[in-house]
């Protein structure tokens, strides 16, 4: 598919993390997550129109035309979405899948963790898995991280 050019379609721009919501609310806003969610269920090669997505989130939301285009905007700044022009309508593909983005999200998140608080966030993790379901190779690694950094 052919974009405008200057977007991006490197890794999504992941900039927020909010411990109190949930699923894709972490690190989208309401409104880029429930677009997100519909380009996406409409398949990754699908494109869509603001009209489009403004039509399937008509039943959860009464968003307006120019507030859905401007949020679409925004997804395409970030690179979860490029945009190119067909006829008088722009048209919008996802850049990747939502497993992929999640993949992505929860990569960067556990990485500035780790880079900036190694010691604790290691300890967290640790405690957090369950012995009985994980795999004792992967336990006995952190255990021992905990253990040189004190925790």
């Amino acid at each position: 598919m052919a974009n405008d050019g200057d977007q991006a379609t490197a890794a999504p721009d992941i900039t927020v993390f909010r411990t109190g919501k949930p699923g894709l609310r972490k690190v989208l806003g309401d409104l880029e997550a429930d677009i997100m969610t519909a380009v996406w269920n409409r398949g990754a090669a699908s494109c869509v129109t603001v009209r489009d997505i403004l039509g399937d989130l008509q039943g959860s939301r009464g968003s307006a035309y120019t507030t859905v285009m401007t949020v679409m905007g925004v997804l395409v700044k970030k690179g979860l979405l490029v945009s190119h022009k067909a006829g008088l309508a722009h048209q919008y593909q996802a850049t990747c899948t939502e497993a992929e983005f999640t993949d992505a999200a929860v990569g960067r998140v556990v990485r500035e963790l780790l880079a900036d608080f190694s010691g604790p966030a290691l300890a967290h993790f640790s405690q957090a898995i369950d012995p009985a379901q994980g795999d004792e190779f992967w336990l006995e690694r952190i255990r021992d991280a905990r253990a040189r950094e004190g925790t």
